[in-house]
């Protein structure tokens, strides 16, 4: 096989995304914001993608309000 050729066997790291559905399911159990300016709602209370010094997020319940001021957090509710 050619050393260039992209058709080469290699493992493939396969992420499928949640859907809205399975999102606010997961949330319904558990979710965590920062009540402090955050912008996401969170399904990991460690999330990663926030700064160090602002974890623990806070634990709060999955309501209306909590969904019209927060989106989905892009690493731990959509690409897990």
């Amino acid at each position: 096989m050619d050393p260039g050729s992209s058709t080469a066997s290699q493992p493939q790291e396969q992420h499928s995304e949640r859907t809205e559905d399975e999102i606010i399911a997961l949330l319904t159990d558990h979710c965590f914001i920062n009540p402090d300016g955050g912008r996401y709602v969170h399904l990991d209370q460690y999330c990663r993608s926030v700064h160090q010094k602002y974890l623990p997020l806070t634990s709060v319940e999955y309501t209306d309000e909590i969904a019209k001021k927060y989106e989905f957090c892009p690493v731990c509710c959509i690409n897990p």
